[in-house]
């Protein structure tokens, strides 16, 4: 377990792609009994709780809370800005805002619809393209992409509706794949304001594998972000 910030109300920490963020159905180890298993070495009591998820496939910075004023102080009050980078299939605009309504369906799935629809909610999302590359024919694009709502599958629905599928992503992608593989969406950058103490927080981090390594190939590239 990668931590990137703790102290006694909350902890800071990389999640790895592949890994639940929570318990389900697949009785596979997740990231939050993790780490309760290594916070309850100082508090056996300790009441942890989870600000954000990410979906299975996605790796990134997460943020859990070790005390209750902490977690009710997030949970009342706006003070978390995410941002992910995507690796997407097409030509993407140099910035776009996205607004559409999504409904939750069976199969894990979430697909975007209409307002009228009853069980529809609406989804808003910004990115702005970063980089742009060319392989064999395909163009590729990296975007940040900043969440102003926060729906199951919400990047991977609406990058795909929008014609700008996740690398990767099996579930939305229409090139469908046979076997696991790495989807092109990390939750790379997190800011918070601390909720006891008020302060600025501010994390990043970036993975190089499959498919960043099209636009990370060296140290210098993170630089031109």
């Amino acid at each position: 377990m990668n931590i990137l910030y703790e102290d006694k109300d909350i902890i800071v920490i990389i999640k790895p792609k592949g890994v639940p963020s929570q318990p389900d159905l697949s009785g596979d180890q997740n990231i939050y009994d993790e780490v309760l298993e290594y916070v309850r070495h100082e508090n056996k009591n300790i009441n942890l709780g989870m600000i954000q998820r990410l979906d299975r496939p996605v790796g990134g910075i997460m943020v859990l809370t070790k005390s209750s004023v902490a977690h009710k102080a997030f949970t009342q009050e706006s003070c978390l800005t995410k941002k992910y980078l995507a690796v997407v299939e097409g030509e993407a605009k140099k910035e776009a805002r996205l607004v559409n309504y999504l409904q939750k369906v069976r199969g894990n799935r979430t697909l975007v619809t209409s307002k009228q629809v009853p069980q529809a909610k609406k989804a808003i999302l910004t990115y702005r393209c970063m980089k742009e590359a060319v392989i064999e024919g395909q163009s590729y694009s990296l975007l940040e992409i900043e969440l102003e709502t926060g729906r199951h599958h919400q990047i991977r629905a609406q990058m795909a509706h929008h014609r700008l599928p996740l690398v990767g992503d099996t579930k939305y992608n229409s090139i469908k794949q046979g076997v696991w593989v790495d989807i092109g969406l990390q939750a790379y950058k997190l800011e918070i304001d601390h909720p006891i103490t008020g302060s600025r927080l501010s994390f990043e981090h970036i993975c190089k594998d499959h498919p960043f390594d099209i636009f990370f190939e060296n140290e210098e590239d993170y630089e031109t972000l």
